[in-house]
């Protein structure tokens, strides 16, 4: 395991405190575990700096969590890095604690089995891609309960089957905004005809999309598109007080299709 403390600088996160950078070297996943709670000792806006390359998990080893929640601000450069999981096992990728600020850029998020990313505090991701995750009984590949931001994302070819819960690909209680992301060939079903579904975005809260493009997406379901009923299935569903805010968005090939929404 190798961390390595580059220096001290100062972030937007935290204007009056100096930050600690820690460098990862590429597959060393103990280091990167090592590095966030380090980060989470301090009040600082820290910064992860990861080198290119895979960094392997093999299990939970924080819970249900391959990388300890993040529990404060804190900043993950991935650089073209990739974190992938390695496990039968359920195991979700990341998750933001509610007093957790992350801002996550130039990162690849693989392969997990219980969802990529739960954030129940602030999480900003840049260029960051959602990829590969296959899924059983949960409600989401990307959940968010608090206030989340993607910009110049990716979120494709993640499988989410048999769900128990109302379910999508992502899944906002809170404030989700997403501009200039495509989200593609991401599936969803459900166990009962009752549940809600939707193969980009099942909304409770509030949602702006801004320049998306949704392709090939599929909610497995047999009853009416945006019903106001609990089994609505769609591509991208209200439920409840939720509402929805689309400018510039493209979409072609989705099942069922985008018509119930005037982009």
């Amino acid at each position: 395991m190798r961390i390595a403390v580059l220096g001290m600088l100062a972030l937007s996160l935290a204007p009056a405190a100096n930050a600690l950078v820690y460098s990862v070297s590429a597959r060393d996943t103990e280091g990167l575990r090592q590095a966030i709670l380090s980060a989470n000792a301090t009040p600082n806006a820290d910064i992860i700096e990861l080198e290119a390359g895979l960094y392997p998990i093999s299990g939970a080893m924080h819970g249900s969590l391959g990388l300890p929640a993040i529990a404060g601000p804190l900043v993950i450069r991935g650089h073209g890095a990739e974190i992938r999981g390695y496990t039968r096992d359920r195991m979700t990728l990341l998750e933001v604690g509610k007093q957790g600020h992350l801002v996550l850029e130039g990162l690849t998020l693989a392969e997990a089995t219980n969802g990529a990313l739960v954030n129940h505090g602030v999480a900003e991701l840049r260029g960051v891609t959602v990829v590969d995750q296959t899924t059983r009984d949960a409600a989401a590949i990307v959940s968010n309960y608090g206030e989340m931001r993607l910009v110049n994302c990716e979120i494709s070819f993640n499988t989410l089957s048999n769900s128990s819960q109302n379910a999508g690909t992502i899944v906002n209680y809170g404030f989700t905004a997403i501009s200039h992301t495509r989200i593609q060939g991401n599936l969803v079903s459900r166990r009962y005809a009752s549940l809600a579904l939707a193969s980009v975005l099942l909304n409770y809260g509030t949602a702006e999309l801004s320049e998306v493009r949704l392709n090939d997406n599929e909610a497995i379901g047999n009853v009416s598109f945006l019903s106001s009923s609990a089994s609505a299935h769609g591509t991208l569903v209200n439920q409840g007080a939720g509402t929805i805010t689309v400018i510039g968005l493209t979409e072609s090939n989705n099942l069922p299709s985008l018509s119930g929404i005037n982009p």
